[in-house]
């Protein structure tokens, strides 16, 4: 009788999930829209191991670039993808 080769742990805490990068979320989906809960839900989307936030523009209410800036100031392993509207706003700023 064979036993199956034993699978050990890597030198990472067992506790921590891998971060799954081809797994993403979008930022702020309810309408309408309270970005209040962009901070929590980027905590929640980091200690899950999601890869990605996406960014939506709302003219008036959502603002990709400051939303993306505060993403990047509580989550450390999220990559960040801010979208706006080329036709109202050119994408450098």
């Amino acid at each position: 009788m064979s036993t199956a080769p034993q699978v050990t742990e890597s030198s990472s805490s067992a506790s921590q999930l891998d971060q799954l990068n081809e797994l993403g979320y979008y930022a702020v989906t309810r309408h309408p829209a309270d970005v209040r809960v962009v901070l929590p839900e980027a905590r929640t989307a980091d200690a899950l191991g999601l890869g990605s936030c996406h960014i939506g523009e709302r003219f008036t209410v959502k603002d990709p670039a400051v939303l993306s800036g505060a993403v990047a100031g509580c989550s450390t392993t999220l990559g960040i993808a801010p979208s706006t509207n080329y036709h109202t706003r050119h994408p450098t700023v």
